[in-house]
Order: C-alpha cells, then structure tokens, then sequence
C-alpha cells in the first residue's frame, strides 16, 4: 500500500472516530434537552390549565361574593361584613378561600379598615378592644396593588393602627410613604398633617416642622393646610428650645 493511501486511510478513520465521539456527546445531551423540553411543556400546559380552569371560575366566584360583603361595609355592619351572614361569605372568608384572585386580595384592604372600625366602638365600661388594629395591621400588609393611589391609601390606614397603638416610629414610616405616593389635593394633605402631629408626638420637630411645611406650600388650600402654620410655627419654636 502507498503511503498516500494510507494517509487517506488514517484521516477517514479520524474523520469517523471525530464524527462518532460528536454524536455520542449529542446522544449524551438528547435525553437531558429532551426532559428539560417535556418539563416547560408541563409547566407551560399547566399554567394555562391553572388560569382557565381555576383562576378565572375563582375570579369570577369571588366577584359574585363580595358584592354583599362590600355591601354590608358600607351600611356600617362591620361584623357582617367581615364575617358574612350565614348565607353570604364576609371578607374574611373571600380573602381566604379566594386568596389568588383579585377581590380576594381587595378584600384584605376592606377587612383591615372595617377591623379599625370595630376597634373603635367601645363596650358598656367606655372601653375599646384595640386588638381589632393588630388584626387590621394583619389584612392591610397582606393587601398588595400596582396602583400607586390604593398603595397610598393602605400605607396611611396602617400608619393610623400604628398610630393608636402609640407605636409612632411605624406610624411615622408609614404616613411618610403614604405622602409620597400618588401625590395629590385629596388625600395627601390628609397624609402630610398625619405625618407631622406623628413626628411631634416624638419630639422629631425637624420632620414635624418640614411636613407642615410642604403643606402650606403645595396644599395651601386644603383644610390642613389651613391649619399648617400654626403647626409649623410650634414645630419650628420647639426645635428653637
């Protein structure tokens, strides 16, 4: 034999044992990439079976439950609507049973303010069960938005359990994050004032002194910023002592 051919020869045989050691480390991955393949399709297949065939019947289930729970609240009956009325499901039961859906995460928010209600009503003795804002603390946290406006609205009702509670350092977080979310005549006044008589039941008059500040700046026609000078003017003397 030639030593041409045997040089042909020796490259077709490395050609081959390249060419079988490539296919044996693709066999080597098929099977991997082949599982990684059938699990997306079973995650993927089961997301849209969850969406259609849970999700969407709950959405909708929720919905229908949480008219007359909505109802109750704003007749006042807290108790109903918190706990339904033997025939109707209350919030508690809604944010519960539907808690991936929509109107059972409203139903937190409602919950967490009709607890704050309760805890103002006082017994035959003038007392009040300030328990009922640990529980409002509970809902409220647990609701969540993208809307910048009810995040707002959550954040100052938890800084006014805080608040009562007499835990102002919280209160104060909260009605700080409040004032600066969805700016705007109606409520952030409201926030602002809030944040500042919180920030003078702690001595911090510096904050105090800037909150009302800002609201005879920007809100000077609101009621509170009506109100804000002779706050800001106490503020400012104590930071003065």
């Amino acid at each position: 034999m030639s030593a041409k051919k045997t040089d042909t020869k020796a490259a077709s045989n490395a050609n081959a044992s390249k060419s079988g050691g490539l296919e044996s480390q693709l066999d080597r991955l098929q099977k991997p990439l082949t599982y990684i393949g059938l699990a997306l399709i079973v995650v993927v297949g089961g997301l849209y079976l969850y969406k259609e065939f849970i999700q969407k019947p709950n959405e909708e289930k929720a919905l229908n439950s949480i008219f007359m729970a909505q109802e109750y609240f704003e007749q006042g009956n807290f108790n109903a609507a918190l706990n339904g009325d033997g025939q109707n499901f209350g919030l508690l039961d809604i944010a519960n049973k539907y808690s991936g859906t929509s109107q059972g995460n409203l139903s937190n928010l409602y919950a967490g303010i009709a607890y704050m209600h309760m805890a103002t009503v006082t017994d035959s003795s003038g007392n009040r069960n300030t328990g009922y804002y640990d529980d409002a603390i509970k809902h409220l946290k647990k609701f969540s938005t993208s809307s910048e406006f009810m995040g707002a609205i959550a954040n100052a009702r938890l800084g006014d359990c805080y608040s009562e509670l007499g835990d102002y350092s919280q209160a104060i977080s909260y009605y700080e994050k409040a004032a600066n979310r969805a700016k705007n005549e109606f409520s952030t006044p409201s926030y602002l004032h809030k944040l500042g008589l919180a920030c003078l039941e702690t001595a911090n008059y510096s904050k105090a002194s800037s909150a009302f500040g800002t609201l005879l700046e920007e809100y000077p026609n609101s009621d509170e910023g009506r109100q804000a000078k002779q706050y800001k003017a106490l503020a400012d003397a104590k930071t003065a002592n």
